[in-house]
């Protein structure tokens, strides 16, 4: 018996491989015919039909890989796209935020805007401040900085409010000006961000 080249076994394979595709339910001794027929020898069918298989299967997993992969890349792609647009929104808002005032009070507010603070009596005071146009059901990330007559940096509140309820939002900081502290212009600085949103002098003694 003559032994079967591995370029007679590629054409038993690409014949199997188109026999298969046009007929499904081609019986194996009509397989061996028509190998025969094309003078092909039909002693490595099996093999070939292991090696058609084993391709075929190895085309549908590419396939259906392939759709799962453009499937995530158009998942990442929808959400990539919608954190970049809500992000964009967010920071629209932001931008829209003004001041409607800003005082400085003690712990107890009592409408006043207080510019001078006796340091011999420890006291708290209290940076107010009414945000106008303030992005509804979001907190915001703010600090206040309070900077001595020097230009130090004396004291730093850094937090995040609540959930805006309403457009016009009050916020404030404290800073306990004491005996330590140094007499002169201090200055008061409140930041969303790296943005200085609103800034108050006043005078210890």
């Amino acid at each position: 018996m003559d032994k079967i080249t591995p370029e007679e076994l590629e054409k038993i394979i690409a014949e199997v491989e188109l026999l298969s595709k046009h007929n499904d339910n081609l019986a194996r001794q009509d397989v061996e015919e028509i190998l025969q027929t094309l003078n092909l020898s039909p002693e490595l069918l099996d093999e070939a039909i292991v090696k058609v298989r084993r391709k075929e299967t190895l085309n549908r997993e590419k396939k259906r890989n392939l759709q799962i992969f453009m499937g995530m890349v158009f998942v990442l792609g929808i959400t990539l796209t919608s954190m970049i647009l809500l992000n964009q929104n967010y920071q629209q808002r932001l931008q829209k935020i003004t001041i409607y005032q800003s005082r400085l009070t003690l712990s107890e507010d009592n409408g006043d805007n207080i510019q001078k603070i006796n340091r011999q009596n420890n006291t708290e005071i209290v940076y107010r401040v009414t945000l106008q146009n303030a992005p509804l059901g979001e907190k915001l990330s703010l600090s206040c900085q309070w900077i001595d007559p020097q230009g130090n940096l004396s004291h730093q509140n850094v937090y995040q409010t609540r959930k805006i309820d309403k457009q016009v939002w009050t916020t404030y900081c404290r800073h306990l000006i004491g005996n330590a502290s140094p007499s002169g212009t201090w200055k008061v600085e409140m930041f969303l961000g790296d943005r200085l949103l609103s800034k108050n002098n006043f005078q210890v003694q």
